[in-house]
């Protein structure tokens, strides 16, 4: 899987994974390592017009790849970033 957000492309075998990859690069994140929900907290209030955390499927019911799924698709909602799944090399 992509996700392109301005000139960086993430790279990742799943959602989860692209979301672990862009808190690795965030330079001014203070808080590598610790929950996904901690880094889409701190990464939706980043923006210049801050998405609410209400609009991720958060509980604790719900596995870490649902949020980061949901907060993929805001970014690309709000015209901030693009994601795309690729081919898996195994099939044919």
């Amino acid at each position: 899987m992509l996700f392109w957000k301005g000139r960086t492309t993430y790279h990742g075998a799943s959602v989860l994974e692209l979301v672990r990859t862009m808190e690795n690069a965030a330079s001014n994140y203070s808080n590598k390592g610790g929950t996904v929900a901690q880094f889409l907290e701190w990464s939706l209030a980043q923006l210049d017009e801050p998405i609410a955390m209400g609009e991720l499927a958060l509980g604790s019911q719900v596995d870490d790849e649902t949020p980061a799924l949901s907060y993929l698709l805001l970014l690309e909602q709000h015209g901030l970033g693009e994601l795309r799944t690729t081919p898996n090399s195994d099939q044919d």
